[in-house]
């Protein structure tokens, strides 16, 4: 589906407008924050960038075979900047991702986390019996 834009020509000074309104502009505005999600032969791993993040505002668990990831205050900005937003497109506030792992062996009691800089990486190991196994398969004759 395409979104149409309108151009902004009644002020002089928003050089920005036909740049900011096009298709793929507003079609990032509705972006969450990127997420990746890695399996190897042991584990999976969740990356996730959540830039200013501060101590103690990010929570990881997993409850009822649902990841849930929280941040609060994210990229949070003491007072709003003063003047008028051409475009505003820094996220911030509160985020609250929830990823089922029902289905995928994890073993949630090693589950580990690690926030550097601004990317929340977790670590999900498979349970023994969600690793892959190798089968002997005998020869007869």
């Amino acid at each position: 589906m395409a979104l149409a834009y309108t151009t902004n020509r009644t002020d002089p000074f928003n050089i920005f407008g036909d740049f900011l309104n096009r298709e793929w502009s507003a079609s990032r505005a509705t972006v969450k924050y990127p997420l990746d999600i890695v399996e190897s032969k042991d584990a999976y791993k969740v990356k996730i960038s959540l830039p200013g993040v501060e101590k103690g505002n990010l929570s990881v668990t997993i409850d009822k075979d649902i990841l849930v990831i929280e941040a609060k205050d994210v990229a949070a900005e003491n007072e709003e900047e003063k003047g008028t937003y051409i475009y505003k497109g820094i996220r911030t506030g509160s985020y609250k991702r929830e990823i089922s792992v029902k289905d995928y062996g994890v073993d949630s009691k090693k589950v580990t986390s690690v926030y550097k800089n601004g990317i929340l990486t977790i670590n999900m190991p498979k349970t023994k019996e969600a690793k892959p196994q190798v089968i002997t398969v005998a020869m007869d004759g």
